[in-house]
């Protein structure tokens, strides 16, 4: 059985090697096309790619033309309405500067009254003006005044007062606490 067996163990190591051959062979026809396949792909794509290339550069440069034109006429247009609104300024500032030139002038007129006028009155009051020393014998003298019309019917109150309590007392009618509470309570003590 070995010999069979050895035998047999040939034929399929020569089977093998023949099917190992053959897909071998397959296997490098596949790669051949699959690279020419590639190849040709990759060069389709190239030149899908070159093209695109060529005609955004031409949509790009046809746009930077049309957008150069739109921005120098803009440029124009806003330096012609600078120059305008520059030149409507001009005149306001010096329609403004000669309105403000005569309110100032109209001001420093009435200015020039108003202070004339109060250095009247302040000579005025100086020359009239009652000073304090005044004003403090004046008061003295009405306080002292005010004092004797107050104080003189106050100490005649006291004096009826006084009297009653000792009359009161006398007669026995308030005790002796009872008139030294009511002679604690006047403006002036005994």
């Amino acid at each position: 059985m070995s010999l069979s067996a050895d035998g047999l163990r040939n034929d399929l190591k020569a089977s093998a090697d023949g099917l190992r051959s053959e897909i071998k062979a397959s296997a490098d026809g596949l790669r051949s096309e699959i690279k020419a396949s590639a190849d040709e792909l990759r060069n389709d794509i190239k030149a899908s790619t070159d093209g695109l290339r060529n005609e955004i550069k031409v949509s790009a440069d046809g746009l930077r033309s049309e957008i150069k034109a739109s921005t120098d006429g803009l440029r124009s247009e806003i330096k012609a309405s600078a120059d305008e609104l520059r030149n409507e300024i001009k005149v306001s500032a010096d329609g403004l500067r000669s309105e403000i030139k005569a309110s100032i002038d109209d001001l420093a007129t009435t200015m020039n009254v108003f202070a004339t006028d109060t250095e009247k009155r302040f000579r005025y009051l100086e020359t009239n003006m009652v000073t304090k020393n005044y004003f403090d014998e004046q008061l003295e003298k009405r306080l002292d005044e005010l004092q004797e019309d107050f104080i003189a019917p106050i100490h005649a109150e006291e004096r009826r007062v006084n009297t009653l309590v000792d009359i009161l007392t006398k007669r026995e009618v308030i005790s002796e606490k009872d008139a030294k509470r009511v002679m604690a309570k006047t403006s002036f003590a005994r």
